[in-house]
């Protein structure tokens, strides 16, 4: 599978995933059974023998008990980075405003 296959993957299921909706049993309100939670999924993709991994060991990084890609799995070829970010409607109704 290449990085596109994948991005589209994931984007498909993210659409269409019933848990990306708020169901009626979790809903805090009516108004909001069936809201989007996520948007598509944001990737990245890195070597995994790049040398920048080794700026994560530092202790103003993450620290010496990171371990880097190819200690845990030796095979490995690319580290995939993905973020699921907010739907605006999610973001505006945990903004500062309405608290």
């Amino acid at each position: 599978m290449n990085k596109e296959e994948l991005i589209k993957k994931a984007s498909e299921f993210i659409e269409t995933s019933e848990d990306n909706y708020i169901k009626k049993e979790n809903a805090i309100s009516d108004e909001i059974v069936g809201m989007k939670i996520f948007d598509a999924p944001i990737f990245a993709f890195w070597d995994a023998e790049d040398q920048y991994f080794r700026r994560l060991k530092h202790s103003d990084a993450i620290g010496s008990h990171f371990i880097f890609p190819k200690e845990w799995l030796p095979q490995g070829k690319t580290v995939i980075f993905y973020f699921l970010p907010f739907t605006e409607t999610v973001r505006k109704g945990n903004s500062q405003e309405n608290y």
